[in-house]
């Protein structure tokens, strides 16, 4: 019982060392950029992006409630749009997979996330969104 403690408590000790982090937290490297709280009403929303800093990646994560997102359009300091088709169900706690933008590193102005939410009267699901320099 003792030796299953501390190879436990070693392997504990690795990941906190090695400074790995649990699946949903978006680590080190990715900047919290917004977040909105998701409406039963809406389908649509938009999270406005502050600052000057340029992205060449984001990804989403989903709490509280599950949101089936349909898709999502990026819109650079440019004008120009990256639409990234998702059709997929998120359960509260997951992420989505890192999303590429077109172009390398780029200024984003928005992200407009196309959705439907199923709370019902529950706490409202969140959707938050992280960039990577």
């Amino acid at each position: 019982m003792r030796a299953k403690v501390g190879i436990t408590l070693s392997a504990v000790a690795l990941l906190i060392i090695s400074g790995c982090a649990p699946a949903n937290y978006p680590g080190r490297n990715w900047d919290f950029i917004g977040e909105r709280v998701v409406s039963n009403r809406a389908e649509r929303d938009v999270i406005r992006v502050r600052g000057r800093d340029a992205y060449r990646a984001i990804k989403f994560e989903v709490l509280n409630e599950e949101v089936r997102v349909r898709d999502i359009e990026v819109e650079f300091e440019n004008g120009r749009r990256q639409r990234i088709n998702m059709h997929r169900k998120f359960r509260p706690g997951w992420q989505s997979r890192a999303i590429d933008l077109q172009g390398g590193k780029r200024r984003v102005d928005r992200i407009v996330f196309r959705y439907r939410a199923d709370s019902y009267g529950r706490r409202p699901a969140v959707i938050r969104v992280y960039g990577l320099r």
